[in-house]
């Protein structure tokens, strides 16, 4: 005899609750990053080694920073067979919550020596300010 038990509602409640803004499943390779910031700006700092500039596109989009691209795979024409392998040749995908508003015409970034360095300028709404009295 079988019992059917319908699982699918408990579990996409917890499922639903993990999910959060602050939670993202990795499905795909994720760089190493590192956020700092200070009064004007947002500095992130990602690993990408043997990632070329073309193979990388960085958007903002609803108060998400992602980064996504592909290391592509460097073998040489005469290679008949790989040995061993442990460098990830596969597409990559990092997305930060930004925790405000950012000026979108105004973000840099920059690629040198496999570490993109992306900038990511307050709005200026946010931006704490010193006012002087009269």
């Amino acid at each position: 005899m079988f019992v059917r038990v319908d699982f699918e509602q408990p579990v996409s409640d917890v499922v639903r609750e993990l999910l959060t803004d602050e939670f993202v499943p990795a499905t795909e390779l994720q760089p190493a990053v590192d956020v700092a910031e200070n009064e004007k700006e947002s500095i992130v700092v990602a690993e990408l080694p043997g990632v070329n500039k073309q193979d990388i596109n960085i958007s903002v989009e609803n108060g998400w920073l992602t980064l996504k691209g592909e290391r592509k795979a460097v073998d040489p024409a005469d290679v008949k067979r790989i040995l061993h392998r442990e460098i990830g040749y596969e597409p990559f995908r990092r997305s930060i919550k930004l925790p405000y508003a950012v000026n979108v015409n105004e973000i840099s970034a920059e690629l040198h020596d496999g570490i993109l360095k992306v900038v990511l300028p307050k709005a200026e709404e946010i931006r704490s300010r010193t006012i002087d009295i009269k």
